[in-house]
């Protein structure tokens, strides 16, 4: 009994080296854990997500902070309704609710404490990125904003050249500098304090494959 015993504990061991493996090496997992644990630090009481997708990130979300409401917007019809499609057969008793909408357009929902971009703001210009950040601290006006966008300075481990993106409908991709200046400027003109993280491992060059910037306004 004591071998079968310590195999089972061996296998199981195995088992979750491998789930974390397999996680460190997943660039989405990482960043919507990192994501997840700075809304626990902060303990925020409610959520609206900005590009949601199809509520994946909102999904885990619910998962692992305390139950709070959490709302998702998307522009896709699809992808709002594979999210509600998710919700009915999982999540049924979450208090999880998403809408097809542009984000860009005056969004009259308020109340919420944070406000997530999860790897949105590069599908945007800078001229949309201006009304983007207009709405949300002064129309939703929430006490946090979170963050994360590809960091182009890992562009080169991705064997990509110095004039491609990940992704053909990305606009720009910022450097960790870049992603920091940004931040700082915008900080600024919405009287915030910014905090600027890498996500996943850092590489010989000091680049990780996404960035995190947390703002938090002073006036809240």
């Amino acid at each position: 009994m004591s071998f079968i015993g310590d195999a089972y504990t061996s296998i199981n061991n195995i088992y979750h080296v491998i789930l974390l493996i397999i996680r460190i090496n997943n660039p989405h997992a990482v960043r919507h854990e990192m994501a997840i644990n700075e809304f626990k630090l902060r303990k925020i009481n409610s959520l609206l997500d900005l590009g949601c997708r199809n509520g994946s990130f909102l999904f885990n979300c619910a998962c692992n902070l305390s139950k709070i409401p959490l709302y998702g917007i998307d522009i896709d019809e699809t992808n709002i309704q594979i999210a509600k499609t998710t919700k009915v057969n999982d999540y049924d008793n979450l208090d999880i609710n998403f809408l097809t909408a542009d984000i860009l357009k005056n969004i009259t929902i308020k109340d919420f404490e944070a406000v997530s971009l999860i790897e949105v703001i590069e599908h945007l210009t800078f001229s949309e990125l201006e009304i983007l950040f207009d709405n949300i601290f002064e129309n939703i006006n929430p006490k946090f904003l979170l963050i994360t966008t590809p960091n182009r300075d890992y562009n080169a481990y991705l064997e990509l050249n110095l004039n491609s993106f990940r992704h053909k409908d990305h606009k720009f991709e910022m450097s960790k500098d870049e992603f920091v200046i940004a931040c700082d400027t915008l900080s600024v003109k919405f009287n915030c304090v910014v905090e600027v993280k890498p996500i996943g491992i850092i590489k010989e060059n000091g680049a990780s494959i996404s960035q995190m910037a947390v703002f938090e306004r002073k006036n809240k």
